[in-house]
């Protein structure tokens, strides 16, 4: 859309300059900075794929990051060459339109202190920005005022990424006019919403997806603005006063779908319910993990990533964004007739068992933790003293003598480098134990083995320990790190196998059967018959899952990826 609106506003400009004192070097000391924005994005995926996104123009000008309001993700081993802050970042990609020398200088719309550093290296597609960026800068200014950019030799068509950073702190627009020597072009991407702050008193520019906003007096009859919805323009005003001309345009046109137009899981394909933004449906599959095929609006986006791995044994959320910036959550709920998930726990908070079973679970003296996707309270840490979460028996989270039983267990745990000592001879730190009866024979325990013989090793322990396979030693993998552990069994074939990582690292064939004594399942803490004792567990433990069924492959690899 492009309108022309003539507008009447009050005159009214306030100049603030702040004091500063000057280090060693003679650059200013930046001021306190006060971080009002923790969510930063990536940029070596700013500008990946993001065409739609991008203006490009032969001026920009652009409303410089104050406390880091905007700011983005960097590696770590980013060459920043003389700037010694790095605090409130404007990201430019400058394409050189003309061989040769090139003149750059960075204006600040009231005088204020901005620093630069420009990186060449960068290729036509922009994928490898962050790898550009740790070189060191072509060119690098922390002049006081206007830092200036010069280069030689540059050839047409050669990408280059500006760091602008707005060393004040203080309120002030970045104008990044045509060089003094030189051709170029900029591409910045468009800022979901943005708001004029300040008087405006000079030819400006400014782009939004979604709206722009103008609380201050604008001084100059040349001011543009683009944006793909609203413009709201509110300072007061009478006839009295300076006129201005703002012409209105779209932000590259960007589109506002945002709707799930199929959704299909394991040849299922579901019902999708736009107007309510539910997605519904049935299937016959035995495990609810997978990868969904997902057709969205043309150009939408959507979180978590139509390839992540879900497992839609609970309802999930989706959120579709279009390319303007507007939302949809969408929730996706699977009935699955014939679920192989006995029991299934999350440990957020609580040991409520996810399934369609409910066999929950009760814990003491456990603490909600920081788990393996750096979410809070989404795991437990087990003491290693008296910490420990009991399922109750059921039999169906039993091995016992079924001759046809097939099981499977899988866990997630982050063990400390010391566990819990029982005595000068044995260490053990039980993961899950489902109890000792007579003669020794159990039904099943997972723990970590420490003895004369046997130096950190787990234990995969069904039946009786005089069988070698029954009580199947294997290297555990080194603690305090997160791992994937799953333990299959097979009465039938009377094979069980471990998985470590997604990887299958033991196969063995048994030959004593277990023996279900009724007892409850302990998470954390087990007990070694020939010492009749309680030995913990030390560390975190995250998602903890049974199955009616050895699981393949490929099914264990899922739910490492998940």
């Amino acid at each position: 859309m492009n309108r022309t609106l003539t507008i009447v506003f009050l005159l009214s400009l306030f100049l603030i300059f702040p004091q500063f004192g000057f280090s060693q070097n003679g650059k200013k000391q930046p001021p306190k900075i006060t971080n009002t924005n923790t969510t930063c994005k990536a940029l070596c995926e700013l500008y990946l794929d993001k065409s739609k996104f991008i203006s490009n123009s032969k001026e920009l000008i652009l409303e410089a990051p104050i406390n880091n309001n905007y700011c983005v993700e960097l590696p770590v081993s980013t060459n920043f060459g003389c700037l010694s802050s790095y605090d409130n970042q404007t990201w430019v990609i400058i394409k050189v339109k003309s061989s040769g020398d090139l003149s750059l200088n960075i204006h600040s719309s009231n005088n204020r202190d901005l620093d630069a550093s420009v990186w060449g290296g960068v290729s036509n597609n922009l994928d490898n920005i962050c790898t550009a960026i740790q070189n060191l800068p072509l060119a690098c200014d922390y002049s006081s005022i206007d830092p200036e950019i010069n280069l030689t030799n540059v050839t047409a068509g050669q990408y280059l990424v500006l760091l602008i950073t707005n060393f004040s702190n203080a309120p002030t627009n970045i104008e990044l006019k045509q060089p003094f020597v030189g051709d170029v072009e900029y591409s910045y991407v468009c800022p979901t919403f943005f708001n004029v702050s300040q008087d405006i008193s000079d030819n400006s520019v400014y782009w939004a997806k979604n709206s722009i906003t103008s609380s201050q007096t604008i001084l100059n009859s040349n001011v543009t603005f683009k944006a793909n919805r609203a413009i709201n323009l509110i300072p007061g005003f009478n006839s009295n006063h300076d006129y201005f001309l703002a012409e209105i345009e779209d932000c590259d046109n960007l589109s506002t779908e945002n709707e799930v137009l199929s959704f299909t899981f394991k040849e299922s394909k579901l019902n999708v319910n736009s107007s309510q933004n539910l997605i519904t449906g049935s299937s016959v599959s035995d495990f609810a993990v997978g990868i969904p095929s997902i057709k969205l609006s043309p150009g939408a986006t959507i979180s978590p990533l139509a390839t992540a791995v879900q497992d839609f044994s609970l309802p999930v959320t989706y959120v579709v964004s279009a390319e303007n910036g507007e939302t949809r959550e969408y929730t996706v709920t699977i009935n699955f007739s014939n679920n192989k998930l006995i029991a299934g726990y999350k440990f957020d908070g609580n040991v409520e068992d996810y399934s369609q079973n409910s066999f929950d679970g009760t814990s003491s003296n456990v603490v909600s933790e920081i788990g393996r996707k750096n979410l809070p309270n989404s795991c437990f840490y087990f003491n290693g003293i008296n910490s420990q979460v009991i399922i109750p028996h059921k039999p169906e989270l039993s091995l016992g003598s079924n001759p046809t039983k097939e099981f499977s267990i899988s866990i997630w745990y982050k063990a400390d480098q010391t566990q819990s000592n029982f005595n000068s001879n044995y260490i053990a730190a039980h993961l899950v134990h489902k109890g000792y009866g007579e003669s020794g024979n159990l039904d099943y325990s997972v723990h970590f083995s420490t003895n004369q013989n046997n130096i950190n090793n787990f234990v995969w322990a069904t039946g009786n320990s005089a069988d070698q396979c029954s009580y199947k030693v294997f290297n555990a993998p080194p603690r305090e790190i997160w791992h994937h552990l799953v333990l299959t069994y097979s009465a039938g074939l009377k094979e069980k196998k471990v998985y470590i990582d997604g990887a299958l690292t033991n196969t063995c064939q048994f030959n004593i059967m277990p023996i279900d004594f009724g007892l409850d399942i302990t998470v954390g803490k087990g007990v070694v018959y020939q010492y009749l004792a309680d030995l913990y567990y030390k560390g975190f433990i995250d998602d903890l899952s049974f199955y009616n069924k050895v699981l393949s492959d490929s099914e264990v690899v899922l739910l490492n990826n998940l």
